[in-house]
């Protein structure tokens, strides 16, 4: 594939997903406050957490925080929840780990979420039971 084929093939995946439109609405809205970020590392610290998979994250009290990179701008504190209002947070993040699994080499790094054999992120979540 030649530089000018790939630079068209990432464009176009940025339009399809209208990423200027998806990062305004991701930084727009704000996760759920569940838990200061103190009480979520305690708990972490003490092993009540678990890994899920991204999209299995809505609903559940995030341990880590989030952080793309670039921007380098949080978009998930630990002890915040993603729900239906905050969603664009998490199809955002979705859109940056589509174009890494699509384009190698040119992937967000994404504190706080970790790419796994199978090349889906898992994040670290609050056990259901330590709400």
């Amino acid at each position: 594939m030649r530089i000018q084929e790939l630079a068209q093939n990432i464009h176009k995946l940025v339009e399809h997903h209208n990423l200027p439109d998806l990062m305004y609405r991701a930084f727009e809205v704000l996760p759920k406050m569940v838990m200061t970020p103190y009480t979520a590392f305690q708990k972490e610290l003490h092993g009540e957490t678990e890994e899920v998979y991204l999209e299995e994250m809505v609903g559940r009290v995030n341990a880590n925080m989030i952080l793309p990179y670039p921007p380098g701008v949080p978009l998930v504190m630990p002890g915040e929840m993603i729900t239906e209002e905050s969603r664009p947070v998490l199809e955002f993040l979705q859109m940056l780990c589509e174009i890494g699994a699509h384009y190698p080499g040119f992937e967000t790094d994404i504190h706080g979420a970790y790419r796994q054999a199978d090349g889906r992120y898992t994040v670290k979540v609050l056990k259901e039971n330590t709400k």
